[in-house]
């Protein structure tokens, strides 16, 4: 085995360059360290903005589909209603339930919750459609039945 004398002046001089090597290295892993956790805590950030963004696009969906509804049964429009239905029927429940759009979705012409609304027009387009068949059904009118 090969032991190294201390006072050797080459052996002085590496122990030297090896400890400012391991200075700056040391340094440069707390900076490593400390972005590292930022950048966790930025990721956290822009993730929570992202479902936010989410959450009010989904609310937005969801008011402008009853609104829409609502001007479609105004105007007699069955299809465009019975789209606009299925369309607020395929956004998620848990959005439409939510404190936020019951807060954010009634207008003055719809102050209900956006899910009763919705159930609201569409028990109310049901009843329409059940009407115009069973007219049509006693009238024997075939096209309008099918």
């Amino acid at each position: 085995m090969i032991h190294l004398n201390p006072k050797n002046p080459l052996v002085s001089l590496l122990t030297q360059d090896a400890l400012t090597i391991h200075e700056a290295v040391t340094g440069w892993a707390a900076v490593a360290k400390r972005t590292s956790g930022k950048v966790r805590i930025l990721d956290l950030k822009q993730s929570r903005v992202k479902e936010c963004i989410n959450w009010v696009q989904a609310v937005t969906e969801i008011k402008d589909a009853l609104i829409n509804i609502f001007q479609a049964i105004k105007k007699a429009n069955w299809e465009a209603a019975t789209r606009h239905i299925q369309c607020s029927n395929g956004i998620n429940q848990e959005m439409i339930c939510s404190q936020f759009a019951e807060a954010v979705v009634p207008t003055t012409h719809i102050p209900e919750p956006p899910l009763i609304a919705s159930e609201n027009f569409t028990n109310q387009l049901t009843g329409i459609f059940l009407k115009a068949f069973t007219q049509a059904a006693n009238s024997k009118d075939e096209a309008t039945t099918t």
